[in-house]
């Protein structure tokens, strides 16, 4: 509905759980499937779910970039056609343009974070587990972004990873 995503491929792969799509590192446009693919994969990433993470937020990047480029007004409503099985809003057109209008300056200042962490198994199932110095810092970013004071974080989290030092 964007006419498809740019991104730089960060090493070439075949992945047959995502339809058998090869991807050849350096800068590519992809199409919808392939853009959901290169997004999806996790099992030939060498960095596991943070390599898939940084994969997602740059495809989101390049959608909203996409999007919020002039020539895409038209497609507009091509685009919500196809978010409309999974969002739901009750913005008008007039309301969407106003929107793009309005904030596509603040496309180009858009930070991206990724909270790191390390995978682990409890049981069957996975699970991403961030410690405690990465959430401390996470944490005081957003609340300076928000002007708040920072807060040293003491919550369940953290005090399951002062048990558990692997995670600590």
């Amino acid at each position: 509905a964007v006419g498809g995503v740019d991104v730089n491929v960060p090493f070439t792969w075949t992945d047959a759980n995502t339809g058998g799509q090869t991807f050849t590192k350096g800068p590519a446009h992809l199409d919808g499937a392939h853009a959901l693919a290169y997004a999806r994969m996790r099992d030939e990433d060498p960095e596991g779910d943070n390599g898939r993470q940084k994969r997602q937020q740059e495809v989101i990047m390049s959608i909203v970039k996409n999007a919020l480029s002039a020539g895409s007004l038209s497609n507009y409503s091509n685009l919500m056609d196809s978010l409309s099985s999974s969002m739901r809003t009750n913005f008008t057109f007039d309301d969407l343009v106003a929107i793009v209008q309005n904030y596509r300056a603040c496309a180009k200042t858009v930070q991206r974070k990724q909270l790191k962490a390390i995978g682990a198994y409890i049981g069957d199932a996975a699970f991403q587990v961030a410690s405690t110095a990465n959430l401390q810092a996470a944490s005081d970013t957003i609340r300076t972004e928000l002007g708040l004071s920072k807060t040293t974080l003491n919550n369940m989290i953290t005090k399951e990873n002062a048990l558990n030092t692997q995670y600590g």
